[in-house]
């Protein structure tokens, strides 16, 4: 209780990721190349500061954190997860005499779901059971480079960062999808309880007409979506291996777990400043792009519009 499970080498994490799990050392260009041919809306990436981190939500950090796992291991009868999570859900929407509840009212002309506030507590920082991807290779490596702690350790998985990616047309991405599996009436979206139980993983999409979490600018850059776990232990990577065995063995398809898997690429930390220049030479990717900030810009906005008047 209170820490989480890492993997302790390369073998270990090559049960649950495809890819050659080499260390990329040097040939930072051949690795932007490499990612280039990725860079389309057929792929979902994520970008790791370590590359001993299971991919663990907050949700499940903060529970094993504070040992309300206990209370699991003293009655294996009582799950205190999902009840945890839906009562934080309720605490913010009755915060502040229902303010963020009425905003958000306002704002959609509807009543808000849980997922809404879900994804406001995501990104103000709260633990909850999601955790973020993007289509854009680029912005996952930015996410695995900033403010990345630099080990004095051997070439290993924990002197590395990690990029995770798997394919959206495949079988197991559409079943994890919610929307196309029409699990969702257009009118109102499920609450928290009953749609945990109806898809323990999910993709919520942010341009979903089922959840409009369109709630934040740097969501529009980061070309970001939420994988939703809601397991309380197991990182996605097991959830998902759990979920190709569960199509494999309900699925007439021959060969449905071949390529499946997760892809890893593990990245030394020594060639992140490359990275880092290369990301904005590039891609113009850089902390004010992957959070857009308009009243860091005042002056310079105003300096540029008096400029303009000016011969």
């Amino acid at each position: 209780m209170g820490k989480l499970d890492t993997y302790e080498s390369v073998e270990e994490k090559s049960q649950f990721f495809k890819g050659d799990q080499d260390y990329i050392v040097g040939k930072v260009a051949q690795l932007f190349d490499e990612l280039e041919t990725l860079n389309n809306h057929e792929y979902l990436f994520r970008g790791s500061k370590n590359g001993t981190y299971k991919l663990f939500n907050s949700a499940q950090r903060e529970f094993a954190l504070r040992e309300i796992s206990a209370l699991k291991l003293m009655n294996p009868e009582y799950d205190p997860y999902p009840k945890w999570i839906n009562g934080m859900i309720k605490e913010v929407q009755q915060w502040n005499s229902n303010t963020l509840q009425n905003y958000l009212q306002h704002r959609d002309g509807k009543q808000p779901g849980d997922f809404e506030y879900l994804s406001y507590m995501q990104h103000n920082g709260f633990p909850t059971p999601l955790l973020d991807f993007t289509y854009n290779p680029f912005v996952a490596l930015y996410f695995a480079c900033e403010n990345v702690m630099y080990n004095n350790s051997d070439i290993d998985l924990n002197s590395c960062i990690s990029i995770y990616y798997f394919n959206t047309e495949h079988l197991v991405y559409r079943s994890m999808n919610p929307d196309d599996l029409s699990l969702l009436s257009l009118e109102q979206q499920m609450p928290y309880l009953e749609f945990m139980e109806k898809r323990p993983l999910a993709i919520l999409q942010t341009d979903s007409v089922l959840y409009k979490i369109k709630n934040s600018m740097n969501i529009i850059n980061q070309r970001g979506c939420f994988i939703f776990n809601a397991n309380s232990t197991n990182p996605l990577e097991i959830e998902y291996i759990n979920l190709i065995k569960n199509l494999s063995s309900d699925s007439p398809l021959p060969n449905l777990n071949v390529g499946a898997k997760m892809t890893c690429i593990n990245i030394h930390k020594s060639v992140i400043p490359k990275v880092i220049e290369l990301l904005f030479k590039r891609h113009n990717i850089d902390q004010d792009f992957i959070y857009p900030n308009i009243k860091k810009q005042k002056d310079s906005i105003i300096n540029n519009s008096i400029i303009n008047i000016l011969e």
